[in-house]
């Protein structure tokens, strides 16, 4: 609670107590397969396929034998990966095998899996990921069951301690948004003055990110991209990141848009200190974000997601749980190409009905009023005709979103011409006009291509 100077006390201090449950456990009911093998305890990653491996399943179903599911072998051994280690797309192939074969654990259900051949390099896939962090492979209660369910009674009021960290675009008006909903909020933020215009409203100031981390119940990050996501988690240079001051049992809910292999490193980091992360991407920009309405995907544990709904509800207009740690960000960086690549359309089929001698006015009205209408089409039509190109969301983001689209493709093993190609424009826009400059000068660059600057011709043929 504030105190009578503005200052903040930890939740501690207020005499608060928030139930401790377990997060480093193994699950079977959150897995496409029936059973786990019981290597996952050790630290095993259940994926990579054997090239030699035979099964023997007997269950209550009956039984199979050379069964494709080979994600029930004891896969080669996880790497112990620093802060900024390797990404996603590294092979397996120096890993070592643990000899033998592997029991699956699960009701009702025996395995067992033959000697080990030697597996070829092998690649990070999606489902890969998503399933390894939602099984958390921590070690520190790998000895609980995995039938084992933790029941906690864990309610948001008014006295939740709530940090926040990172009031840009989208954080500053969810930030707002839940300081007006009543919320216990501090937060912190590079520019002073961001920071300022929280405690305006009744929210707490904070010296720094580990001063809103201490004694929080919730904390929210809002950040431009993975290295923040990372550095703000983690430490960098000397300094320690959040999840060391975060209390066990505490919820991170990251909002950014972050990438695979550090979200992956991050859940790994938050499971050791018994710390719930939940990614929870939005959509919707900073008009969406003051007014509350916007839309947020969210991965992570189905009882973390619905203890923390009643303070998405605060800041988002619809909330989907789309799946496990991971599908939350695969989601939001799927969706929001749609964005990019409809710019780049728009731009094109404007350009075309112009140059046929069609009024840049009217092509845009046709547009919008036909099968190629769209929010690109509504709301940023209007921008490029003005030649204002939308200051409220800069090329650099725009690029960096298209990048983890691709690296998400090359991850799945997704063939994306297209995007491949809006990307490239993208990049070649920011290096053209920085990373700071609106969004959508990368329209800009075919519309000197042609000869032809919409806004100009537009103002110099009207009457």
């Amino acid at each position: 609670m504030a105190d009578a100077a503005g200052s903040y006390t930890p939740s501690a201090a207020r005499g608060s107590v928030r139930p401790q449950k377990p997060r480093c456990v193994l699950d079977t009911r959150r897995t496409s397969l029936a059973t786990l093998p019981s290597c996952l305890q050790h630290g095993i990653r259940p994926h990579d396929r054997p090239q030699s491996t035979s099964h023997k399943t007997s269950t209550g179903m009956g039984s199979r034998s050379n069964t494709p599911m080979a994600a029930t072998a004891c896969p080669p051994r996880v790497r112990s990966n620093s802060a900024h280690g390797s990404d996603a797309a590294t092979p397996f192939s120096s890993f070592t095998s643990p000899a033998g074969s592997c029991e699956k654990v699960g009701a009702g259900s025996t395995s067992t899996v033959s000697t080990l051949t030697r597996t070829q390099p092998r690649y990070w896939t999606i489902v890969q990921y998503i399933s390894t962090l939602q099984e958390c492979t921590a070690t520190s209660t790998a000895s609980k069951p995995s039938s084992t369910v933790w029941s906690t009674e864990v309610a948001i009021t008014a006295e939740t301690q709530i940090g926040f960290i990172g009031l840009g675009n989208i954080g500053r008006g969810a930030a707002a948004n839940l300081v007006r909903a009543g919320h216990h909020v501090v937060v912190a933020d590079l520019d002073p003055a961001k920071v300022a215009s929280i405690v305006d409203l009744g929210g707490i100031g904070a010296e720094s990110h580990l001063d809103v981390a201490n004694g929080a119940d919730v904390i929210f990050t809002s950040l431009p991209g993975p290295a923040q996501i990372e550095a703000i988690g983690v430490g960098e240079g000397g300094q320690k990141g959040i999840l060391s001051a975060l209390s066990p049992g505490a919820t991170w809910v990251e909002l950014s848009t972050n990438d695979l292999p550090t979200a992956r490193r991050l859940q790994i980091a938050a499971c050791e200190v018994d710390v719930r992360l939940v990614d929870a991407p939005v959509s919707g920009g900073p008009e969406g974000a003051a007014d509350g309405t916007l839309s947020i995907f969210v991965g992570g544990d189905a009882d973390d997601v619905d203890e923390i709904r009643p303070l998405l509800e605060v800041i988002g207009k619809k909330v989907d749980h789309v799946g496990g740690h991971g599908a939350g960000l695969t989601a939001k960086i799927a969706q929001v190409t749609l964005c990019y690549t409809q710019t780049i359309t728009l731009i094109e089929a404007l350009l075309l009905g112009v140059k046929g001698g069609v009024d840049p006015a009217t092509m845009l009205d046709l547009i919008q009023n036909s099968a190629g209408r769209s929010y690109v089409a509504e709301t940023y039509g209007p921008k490029i005709l003005a030649g204002t190109y939308d200051a409220s969301f800069p090329l650099g983001h725009a690029a960096k979103d298209m990048r983890l689209a691709l690296e998400l493709a090359d991850a799945v093993g997704v063939d994306l011409p297209f995007m491949r190609d809006v990307r490239d424009l993208y990049e070649r826009s920011q290096a053209e006009y920085g990373a700071q400059a609106p969004h959508l000068l990368a329209a800009q660059l075919i519309e000197r291509r042609n000869d032809l600057i919409l806004h100009q011709h537009l103002k110099d043929n009207t009457p």
